[in-house]
């Protein structure tokens, strides 16, 4: 069963997502979120996308194409085995809102990832202020990991359960 509306939403929520996750560094030029500082060399050789596992990209890229599957052609959505007796609208609706919970983390932890970046002054202040960036890094993954959850709740099939199980697992052997 497809939902109009929510081949409405899932296109343009993922697009949003890759623009807050993988082209954070120019959204915050156009945004105000961070104070510009000088660029000291470890913080230019700081890449936070690299820092997430390269597992989690796979599963988020197998998520995008159910996704557009879903959206452009919900005939072949057979393909990911779905399970129609939880397509119901407070189910729907508990999904959709986890998925814009889940931008609000991810926003918070890139502007907080920018925000201790900013406070490293000093080469020795590196090593300490690094290793409190890996909490900002697990609420980054924290949010992709709710994107999951959400993507599994509005597009309920065996094949999203089986990614939010790689996906736990992952996440536990990560944080």
């Amino acid at each position: 069963m497809v939902d109009l509306s929510l081949q409405m939403f899932f296109p343009t929520f993922v697009c949003v997502a890759i623009v807050f996750i993988l082209f954070w560094k120019y959204v915050k030029k156009i945004l105000p979120v961070s104070k510009r500082v000088p660029v000291i060399e470890g913080v230019k050789n700081y890449r936070r996308l690299h820092r997430i596992n390269s597992h989690f990209w796979g599963i988020f890229s197998c998520f995008v194409v159910q996704i557009l599957v879903y959206s452009i052609a919900p005939q072949f959505l057979f393909i990911f085995f779905p399970v129609d007796h939880l397509q119901h609208p407070v189910i729907l609706g508990i999904g959709v809102l986890l998925l814009k919970f889940s931008l609000g983390i991810i926003l918070i932890a890139q502007i907080q990832i920018d925000q201790k970046l900013t406070q490293i002054t000093k080469e020795n202040d590196q090593t300490i202020l690094f290793k409190s960036l890996r909490r900002f890094e697990g609420l980054l993954i924290s949010g992709m990991m709710l994107i999951f959850i959400g993507f599994s709740i509005t597009i309920p099939s065996l094949f999203s359960l089986t990614l939010v199980i790689i996906g736990f697992y992952i996440y536990n052997k990560t944080i």
